[in-house]
C-alpha cells in the first residue's frame, strides 16, 4: 500500500471555504496521480485521528504525510485559534506503524518577516520536532512568511509539478532527491519558499506516476450506514469521510456530506453539522434535506435571534 495522509488544519485566519477546498482537492488529485491512496484529516486534526488513519499500515507499506498550515511555537502547527498539533506527535504516529518507507512533506507559513535566515531556523525546528533522521525516514520541509497574496502550497505545487514531469514515462518513478536537485536550479523556488531542506531517508523515496486502484464507494457508505444505525458515531464518520475521498462525482460527494451532517447533528455538534450540510448544498443546491437541516440548526441556535431581528 502507498498511503498519503493530508494534515491541513482549519486556518486560524479567515479563508474562503472554496479556496481551501481547491487546495485540498488539488493536492489529493495530484498525489493520487503519483501512486497514492489519499486520506485527508478533518478541520481539527489530532494525534488520535492520525493514528486511526494509519492503523492499517504494515511494514512493507509506503507512507507520505503532507502537513500544511501555520507554524506555532515549539515545532507545532496551529489548529484554529486555541489549539496546536505537535509535529512530534505526527512523527510518533508514523513510527508506531513501522512502514518500510516514509516521507514527511511539510510546508508551513510563519508570522515573521521575509527573512531567509529566520525561515531556515524554523526549518531546523521542524526537522528536530519530527526527528526524521533518527527514524530513517525522509523529510522535505519548506517555510515561508505568511502574506495575503501568498499561496500556502506554493512550494508543494512546484515540487509535485516537477515530480510529475520527471516521473512521466519512468517505470520506477523518480527519486525525491532528483526532484529537489531540479528545484534548486529553478528561480521560482526562492519565491515559493524562503527556506527549504531535504532530509534523506535510509531508503530512497520515490514518486511514481502509477495510480492505485480505488475501492468502490458504495461498500464504504454501506459500512458507515451500519455503524450509524448502531450509534457508533466515530466509526460512521470515519467511513463516510473515507467514502468522500473516493466518490466519483461531486453529486455523490454531496450526498455523503449530508450523511456526515446528520451524524454530527445527532451527536450535538451543531457547527460541524452545519459545515457538512453547507458542503452538501454546494455540491447539490437542490438538496432539500440539507437545506431543511440548516434551517433547523439556525432556529435551534443563537442565529434564531438574528433571524427574528431581521
Amino acid at each position: 500500500m502507498r498511503l498519503a495522509v493530508l494534515v491541513d488544519p482549519r486556518p486560524s485566519e479567515p479563508c474562503p471555504p472554496a479556496v481551501r477546498g481547491e487546495r485540498i482537492l488539488w493536492l489529493r488529485d495530484t498525489l493520487a496521480r503519483l501512486g497514492f491512496d489519499v486520506v485527508a484529516l478533518g478541520d481539527e486534526p489530532d494525534a488520535a485521528q492520525l493514528e486511526r488513519v494509519l492503523a492499517g499500515v504494515e511494514g512493507s507499506d509506503t507512507v507520505l504525510v503532507h502537513v500544511s498550515g501555520q507554524l506555532a511555537t515549539g515545532g507545532a502547527i496551529r489548529v484554529g485559534l486555541a489549539r496546536a498539533l505537535g509535529l512530534d506527535a505526527v512523527g510518533k504516529a508514523v513510527v508506531a506503524r513501522r512502514p518500510s518507507n516514509a516521507l514527511y512533506f511539510v510546508e508551513l507559513t510563519h508570522e515573521g518577516t521575509e527573512d531567509a535566515l529566520r525561515a531556515a531556523e524554523h526549518v531546523g525546528e521542524i526537522r528536530a520536532a519530527l526527528d526524521a533522521p533518527a527514524q530513517g525516514h525522509a523529510a522535505l520541509l519548506a517555510v515561508g512568511a505568511r502574506r495575503d497574496d501568498r499561496d500556502p502550497l506554493a512550494f508543494t505545487r512546484l515540487a509535485l509539478r516537477m515530480a510529475e514531469e520527471l516521473a512521466a514515462g519512468e517505470e520506477d518513478g523518480v527519486r525525491l532527491s532528483d526532484v529537489v536537485e531540479r528545484l534548486r536550479a529553478l528561480p521560482e523556488s526562492a519565491a515559493a519558499a524562503q527556506s527549504y531542506a531535504l532530509v534523506r531517508g535510509v531508503v530512497e523515496f520515490r514518486l511514481s506516476p502509477a495510480a492505485p486502484e480505488k475501492p468502490a464507494v458504495e461498500p464504504l457508505v454501506a459500512l458507515a450506514d451500519g455503524a450509524r444505525q448502531g450509534k457508533q458515531w466515530d466509526q460512521a464518520l470515519a467511513g463516510y469521510r473515507a467514502a468522500v475521498l473516493f466518490a466519483p462525482t461531486e453529486l455523490e460527494r454531496g450526498r455523503i456530506h449530508a450523511r456526515i451532517g446528520e451524524v454530527e447533528q445527532a451527536r450535538g455538534n451543531a457547527l460541524k453539522a452545519r459545515r457538512a450540510f453547507e458542503r452538501a448544498l454546494a455540491a447539490c443546491p437542490t438538496d432539500r434535506g440539507s437545506l431543511d437541516a440548516l434551517i433547523t440548526l439556525a432556529t435551534e441556535g443563537e442565529e434564531w435571534a438574528v433571524i427574528r431581528r431581521r
